[in-house]
């Protein structure tokens, strides 16, 4: 999972996550669980 990446900041010191709007975080939302139930 890539959220381990950022979860150290150690190994992406200069990365910021972008800001999303509230469509885009809920289109990710969807895509991020559509993954989830596919076992990806």
């Amino acid at each position: 999972m890539m959220r381990h990446d950022y979860d150290n900041p150690s190994l992406h010191p200069d990365i910021r996550l972008p800001q999303l709007s509230a469509e885009q975080a809920d289109a990710l939302a969807q895509y991020a669980y559509k993954l989830s139930i596919q076992g990806n």
